[in-house]
């Protein structure tokens, strides 16, 4: 069961802050499941990071792992 936590306006679209998906094998399967849950997420920009490293295309996951879409942060 990976553990999600939403970051920004998207913590606003799921409602939530964190949540459990079970069944996604992969960055690619777990993505799927959350635009299912939360088609309006695919309007926004974000960055996913696993287990606190940011990642470019699919990764397998693992039961342990933590997942965190981030919207673009703006600072300074």
């Amino acid at each position: 069961m990976a553990k999600v936590i939403f970051f920004g306006v998207l913590t606003d679209v799921a409602g939530t802050r964190v949540r459990h998906f079970n069944g996604a094998a992969s960055v690619k399967e777990l993505l799927l499941l959350i635009e299912g849950e939360y088609p309006e997420i695919i309007h926004y920009d974000y960055r996913i990071a696993v287990n606190n490293e940011f990642i470019d295309g699919d990764l397998p996951l693992s039961e342990s792992d933590e997942v965190s879409f981030m919207p673009p942060f703006a600072g300074g």
